[in-house]
C-alpha cells in the first residue's frame, strides 16, 4: 500500500497549460484535526516526508487516512508545489474508483489530508509483489482491470495525468460479508496523486520537466528532462499492472526483453490460464509508440470485458 509522496520528478506549468490558481488552494481550517483520533501509524520511513495514519472521526467513528506531508523534508519549492497541487487536484476528483479527499489542510510545519480508508489496501502490494501470487481468478482479474481503467478514464477526463500509476496506488475496498455472499466484488481504487499533471486545453498534453514515476512502470517515451506527455503514459503503466496481476512479476524483468524495443514477450507457461484476449489488451498499452497505444474509453469497450468465466 503507498500513500507517499514521491520526490522524483518537477512540477512544471508552462503558458499553455492549465494552472492551478493559487485560490484554488483553500485548505480547512487546522482545528479539523481535533476532530480525529489517530488508531495507529502505517507507513513512516526516515527519509520520507510523509507519514500515514490510520484516523477516526471522534463523533462518528468513520475511519479515515490522515496523510501528513512534513515541510521541512520537502526539496524547495517544486515539491511544495506538489504537496499543494496533490490537495488541489484529489479535492476536485469525486468517483467511485478514486480514493477520495475528504478534507486537507495546512500549517507552517506541515499538509495534511484527511482521505477514504479502503480496508484491504494493500492487497495487490502484498499479494503480487510479496508474496509473488497472481491472479487466478478471472471474474475478480477482469473486474479489477476495469475498476483502474474507469477510474483512469475519468481522471483523464477531469485533464490529469497520473503520471505514478502502479500497483501500489491501487487499494481495494472489500465488501461487507453479507454483500460479498450476495455476489458483490470488490472495487479497487486509485490513489496518490502526488506526481499528477494537468493537461494543456490546447493539445491534451503536459510538460515533465524531470522525469517521475517508478522504475518498471515507466513509458519508454518519457526522457530524462522536458519530455511532452500524454495520458498515454498512464496506459503503458496500466499494461504493467495488468501483466503483473496475470503473472506476479513485470515484463521488464524478464531476461529476454529489452525495455521499450517491440513487443511484450509473454512465457507460455505463465500464460495457459489466461484469455488470449487479455494478452491482446496487454500488448495495446504497452505499444512502444504512444500514439498507438489504446486509451482508456476504448480499453473499456475491449473483447475481453465482453467475456465470462
Amino acid at each position: 500500500m503507498e500513500y507517499g509522496i514521491s520526490t522524483a520528478g518537477s512540477f512544471s506549468q508552462d503558458s499553455s497549460q492549465r494552472s492551478v490558481p493559487e485560490v484554488l488552494f483553500q485548505p480547512s481550517e487546522l482545528g479539523i484535526l481535533e476532530r480525529y483520533s489517530i488508531i495507529k501509524e502505517i507507513y513512516k520511513v526516515q527519509l520520507s516526508p510523509t507519514i500515514v495514519s490510520l484516523a477516526a472521526h471522534n463523533d462518528t467513528k468513520q475511519a479515515v487516512i490522515k496523510k501528513s506531508i512534513r515541510k521541512d523534508m520537502l526539496i524547495g519549492q517544486t515539491q511544495h508545489d506538489y504537496a499543494r497541487q496533490e490537495c488541489i487536484i484529489q479535492a476536485q476528483l469525486k468517483h467511485e474508483n478514486v480514493v477520495e479527499l475528504y478534507d486537507y489542510t495546512e500549517n507552517e510545519k506541515e499538509f495534511v489530508l484527511l482521505m477514504e480508508y479502503c480496508n484491504d489496501a494493500g492487497y495487490f502490494e502484498d499479494k503480487i509483489e510479496n508474496r509473488l501470487t497472481p491472479i487466478k481468478n478471472q471474474e475478480k482479474l477482469q473486474q479489477y482491470g476495469f475498476d483502474i481503467l474507469t477510474g483512469l478514464s475519468y481522471v483523464h477526463s477531469q485533464g490529469i495525468i497520473h503520471s505514478d500509476l502502479k500497483l501500489q496506488n491501487a487499494l481495494l475496498q472489500r465488501p461487507s460479508e453479507d454483500d460479498s455472499q450476495a455476489g458483490e466484488l470488490p472495487v479497487v481504487k486509485i490513489c496518490d496523486f502526488g506526481l499528477s499533471h494537468l493537461v494543456s486545453e490546447t493539445n491534451g498534453k503536459a510538460h515533465m520537466s524531470y522525469r517521475c514515476g517508478t522504475n518498471g512502470y515507466i513509458a519508454p517515451e518519457i526522457k530524462p528532462k522536458d519530455t511532452l506527455i500524454g495520458p498515454e503514459i498512464d496506459m503503458w503503466a496500466f499494461g504493467v499492472m495488468l501483466y503483473e496481476m496475470c503473472t506476479a512479476y513485470k515484463p521488464t524483468n524478464l531476461s529476454n526483453y529489452r525495455y521499450g524495443s517491440g513487443p511484450i514477450p509473454f512465457r507460455d507457461r505463465d500464460w495457459k490460464k489466461h484469455s488470449k484476449h487479455v494478452q491482446d489488451l496487454i500488448l495495446q498499452c504497452l505499444q512502444v509508440d504512444p500514439s498507438k497505444r489504446i486509451l482508456p474509453e476504448d480499453a473499456l469497450q475491449h473483447p475481453w470485458f465482453e467475456q465470462t468465466f
